[in-house]
């Protein structure tokens, strides 16, 4: 299926996790399979993404930043059918997830294992 990746450019070709920053973020390389980094995905947190494109243009338009958001292939047994609990994004950046819960995600938000970004879909409806 086709799911939704904001992702920001930290350099001329390297495209990086929008929400996680420090021993969280993750790199992306266009065509390859991404996945979490493992000390993540064995406490059940994978990679974000969204369920559709206005989604993820809302989220890039509500948040502080320089977003590109790319169509990402995802393999359907790969989404998690349930979302975990949230994390305050300093929880995740320092790698515990310790911090507090703030137990809420934001609109068309879903989990996956892994994704594959496919195409740049930035300037898509604009």
């Amino acid at each position: 299926m086709i799911a939704y990746k904001v992702v920001k450019r930290i350099a001329l070709d390297n495209l990086v996790s929008a929400f996680a920053e420090g021993k969280a973020m993750v790199e992306y390389v266009p065509n390859k399979v991404t996945v979490a980094p493992k000390k993540f995905a064995i406490r059940g947190y994978h990679l974000l993404a969204f369920n559709n494109f206005g989604n993820a243009k809302e989220y890039t338009e509500n948040n502080f930043g320089l977003f590109e958001i790319w169509e990402a292939y995802v393999e359907e047994n790969k989404i998690l059918s349930k979302l975990p609990i949230s994390f305050i994004a300093t929880a995740v950046d320092d790698g515990s997830l310790d911090g507090d819960s703030r137990n809420y995600w934001i609109k068309g938000t879903m989990m996956c294992k892994s994704l594959t970004l496919i195409k740049d879909v930035t300037l898509k409806g604009y």
